[in-house]
């Protein structure tokens, strides 16, 4: 599922969502940010979170594997990011969730509250 493109109105994005519910024990699901220029541009997907990371490698994405509420941040920082620029994030953002896992008739009940922008203020 792809959420609508919404416009970026900060250097950096913290996203939190909430599983409500879980059917199956392996069911896991993958929020994935993705960013474009302008409408019709290219897509450049994904964009790697400052946090969560998974050590020794950065993920590519926000897990949800258990009922509660995940945080994601993706920071205006060159850390973690391949391309070494900060967090790559264009002029609109979108996310991509799917199921990572599971089994037939596993699933998840997942609420995403609206993704907070905003500047680093650094010294």
């Amino acid at each position: 599922m792809l959420t609508d493109w919404l416009n970026r109105s900060g250097d950096s994005l913290a996203l939190h969502a909430e599983v409500i519910k879980k059917v199956g024990s392996s069911v896991k699901v993958k929020i994935t940010l993705e960013t474009r220029a302008e409408p019709g541009a290219t897509i450049t997907s994904p964009i790697k979170p400052t946090y969560p990371t998974t050590s020794p490698t950065q993920i590519d994405h926000l897990p949800l594997e258990s009922l509660g509420i995940a945080t994601g941040l993706w920071l205006a920082t060159a850390s973690g990011q391949s391309s070494g620029t900060p967090n790559s994030m264009q002029a609109q953002v979108r996310f991509k969730v799917e199921c990572a896992d599971g089994s037939t008739g596993d699933y998840m009940v997942v609420r995403i509250l609206s993704p907070l922008f905003f500047d680093n203020a650094k010294p």
